[in-house]
């Protein structure tokens, strides 16, 4: 089948969001003179792992998920003598900079925005997310940002992914959903009828609904410029729901 349009997610399928927050850390130790090891990037990383975690749960909102992250942060790492505002807005200064696409990401959607309209889907802000897409050079491939502000909700919400059909002004059977997440981007863009594509770099196992096709390296989404040839995978190499 031939899909009418693509909504991709942003982060971990089109930006490397680790490697990203990363650079961004480097960035603003530099800033404030500090220096900074690779223990120190390992503890901002496992906080931020923590309190998504947390937002996942319901127990924290997504757009407070970095201040939080600095927050935590900040209260175990020794010799920082810096406010958790001076800290955080440097840091989020350079979170809309320092932006490292994933892998094949801007190639493909050169590539695939020849026959496709394509649409960014995102629970972040609206115009930080667009800042970051500028930045990483996907920004000219997309032709729209469906965001919480656009739509007045977040994903996994199915009204969403309904809201992000209206937007598009094509019924779901029409709109490929290509995201990393499963709880927030493919189960939820299956339940509401949409084709999905599971971007599943780290090869897991799927216990349970089954994307419409996997791939496990962005290079392979530009087969859809041909044919379907990469594998629209049987039930029987997943176990069961």
């Amino acid at each position: 089948m031939r899909y009418n349009a693509l909504i991709f997610d942003i982060d971990n399928t089109l930006i490397d969001l680790r490697s990203s927050l990363e650079l961004s850390l480097v960035n603003t130790f530099d800033y404030f003179n500090y220096e900074i090891d690779d223990a120190i990037i390992l503890n901002y990383i496992d906080i931020f792992d923590q309190i998504v975690r947390l937002h996942t749960q319901g127990n924290i909102a997504h757009g407070d998920i970095l201040e939080s992250t600095s927050e935590n942060f900040l209260k175990i790492i020794d010799g920082v003598d810096v406010s958790l505002s001076d800290f955080h807005d440097a840091f989020m200064g350079y979170y809309c900079q320092c932006v490292i696409p994933v892998s094949g990401a801007r190639r493909a959607l050169r590539k695939l925005s020849r026959f496709f309209p394509i649409y960014c889907a995102t629970n972040g802000n609206h115009d930080m997310q667009e800042l970051r897409l500028q930045y990483g050079g996907l920004l000219p491939y997309v032709q729209g940002i469906l965001s919480p502000e656009l739509l007045n909700c977040e994903k996994p919400n199915l009204r969403f992914f309904k809201e992000c059909c209206n937007h598009v002004g094509l019924p779901a059977g029409d709109i490929l959903f290509i995201g990393d997440s499963l709880t927030e981007d493919i189960h939820p863009a299956l339940s509401f009828g949409m084709a999905t594509m599971w971007y599943n770099p780290m090869k897991q196992t799927l216990k349970r609904k089954q994307p419409t096709f996997v791939i496990d390296n962005m290079h392979k989404t530009m087969l859809l410029l041909s044919d379907w040839s990469f594998t629209q995978l049987p039930s029987s190499n997943y176990n069961k729901m």
